[in-house]
């Protein structure tokens, strides 16, 4: 998992490939924000959804 600091650096990295100034203290606020997200998307990630048959498979026609 990573911490607060380690995601104030990707999100510099990220504004910086993107042009963009991105002050330390605002790429902290960014990191603190998307922590909660992050954390509910390792939930789902984690999830078993079994054998899920892939959308081309589903078949709208009323039989």
């Amino acid at each position: 998992m990573q911490t607060p600091d380690q995601n104030t650096e990707i999100f510099g990295s990220m504004a910086a490939l993107a042009g963009l100034d991105l002050s330390p203290e605002r790429a902290l606020a960014l990191a603190e924000a998307a922590a909660p997200i992050h954390a509910l998307l390792r939930t789902l990630s984690s999830q078993d959804l079994g054998e899920t048959p892939p959308a081309s498979a589903f078949s709208a026609a009323w039989k």
